[in-house]
C-alpha cells in the first residue's frame, strides 16, 4: 500500500492576522528520487466561503501518488475576508511552495494550480494577475508565476447565469 506523509513545516504562513495553513503531500514513492519533481497546488472549492481544505486529503493523496509534490493550499472566505484575500492567500501560497519546494523535492519552475469551482477560479485570478494581488508583507523578490493552470469547473465568465 502506498503511503503518504504530511510534510512538517507548512503550516501558518500568513500570521495570526490572516491564517492560512498549506498541506504538503510526499508520497512515499518519492522517496530517494534524484530529480525534483514538478508541484501541484491544489485550491479546494467552497463557494468562496468556506474553502474545503480539510476534506481534499484524498485528492492530495492521489495526486502525490502520480509523482507529483502536493500542496492543499488554505485560503480565507468572504465570510472572515472579503475579496480580493483569497487570492492574496494564494499568491503568499505560490511564493511560499516556490521558494521551499526544494526542500520537499518539488522543482520550483514546474508549478502548476489545481482548483475546483471556487479554487478553479482563484487559481485563474493568481495565475493571470498574480502580482497585482500580494499581503503587503509578501517578498516580492520570489516569483508568483507557474506553468499552468487547471480549472475544474470553477466560474470564468462573470455575466453567465445571469438574466436572458
Amino acid at each position: 500500500m502506498k503511503q503518504h506523509r504530511l510534510a512538517a513545516g507548512a503550516q501558518d504562513i500568513h500570521g495570526a492576522d490572516h491564517a492560512a495553513q498549506h498541506a504538503v503531500f510526499i508520497s512515499d514513492l518519492l522517496r530517494g528520487q534524484g530529480d525534483p519533481v514538478p508541484v501541484v497546488i491544489f485550491v479546494p472549492g467552497g463557494g468562496f466561503a468556506r474553502p474545503m481544505s480539510k476534506g481534499r486529503v484524498t485528492w492530495a493523496s492521489g495526486i502525490a501518488d502520480k509523482g507529483f509534490l502536493t500542496v492543499v493550499a488554505d485560503y480565507r472566505g468572504y465570510d472572515s475576508a472579503p475579496f480580493p484575500a483569497p487570492v492574496e492567500d494564494l499568491v503568499t501560497a505560490i511564493r511560499f511552495v516556490r521558494k521551499n519546494a526544494a526542500l520537499y523535492g518539488g522543482d520550483p519552475e514546474r508549478i502548476v494550480l489545481l482548483g475546483g469551482s471556487a479554487g478553479g477560479y482563484l487559481s485563474l485570478m493568481a495565475a493571470y494577475a498574480g502580482d497585482q494581488f500580494s499581503h503587503p508583507g509578501d517578498d516580492r523578490g520570489v516569483s508568483c508565476e507557474v506553468s499552468g493552470v487547471i480549472d475544474l469547473y470553477g466560474p470564468v465568465d462573470p455575466l453567465f447565469g445571469g438574466t436572458e
